[in-house]
Parts: C-alpha cells; structure tokens; sequence
C-alpha cells in the first residue's frame, strides 16, 4: 500500500486563506496606452534580494504575475485562491485608478 504524501500531523499552512496582496499589488489590466496586460511587450528583470547573482526577467506583465503566483503557493504562503482574489482584486483597482486618478491634465 502506497504512503499519503501528506503525514497526518499536518495543520495546513501557517495562517488563514486571504487574498494575496503580493500578487494584487503586482497586476494591472492595462497599461497607459489602454493595451491590455497580457498583450504588453515590454521587457521586465528583476534581481532577487536574497539569491545574489540570480535575475529573472520576463516580456509579458501576465507572465511575471503567474509566477509571483505561483511563488507564492509553492512557498506556502498562500492557497491557489488567494492568489486568484489576490489578482483579479489588482485589475479591478487598477481599472478603478485608470478610470479616476490617471485622467488627462486638461480635464
């Protein structure tokens, strides 16, 4: 008979399901010239703080914000959902900021 792969003292993860605030503060629907997220070129790289001499880079916003994603899930941080909530929470402010802060100076 097969082992669980989970021991049966496991509580789960440390603390309760809430949306990621990691991944909502890295998504954005669109950028300013209104093209879509997930169709934007441009390229990102990032050096990481704790593993020196390591950079990732990435040319879609879509692409960076899965991995922010699912970091945070392998990391035990946070459950599949909250990273969901966590993203579709930063489109909708970043729709909200698009519609009422970052308007044209002559209006």
């Amino acid at each position: 008979m097969s082992q669980p792969c989970v021991k049966a003292t496991w509580l789960g993860l440390a603390e309760p399901d809430y949306p990621s605030v990691s991944v909502n503060s890295n998504t954005r629907p669109k950028d300013a010239t209104g093209t879509p997220a997930s169709e934007s070129a441009r390229r990102t790289a990032v050096a990481s703080a704790t593993a020196p001499g390591v950079t990732r880079s990435w040319t879609r916003i879509d692409d960076y914000v899965q991995e922010v994603k699912s970091a945070r899930i392998w990391g035990g941080i946070h459950y599949r959902n909250s990273t969901e909530v966590g993203e579709q929470m930063g489109n909708a402010i970043g729709q909200l900021t698009l519609k009422t802060a970052m308007t044209p100076l002559d209006q």
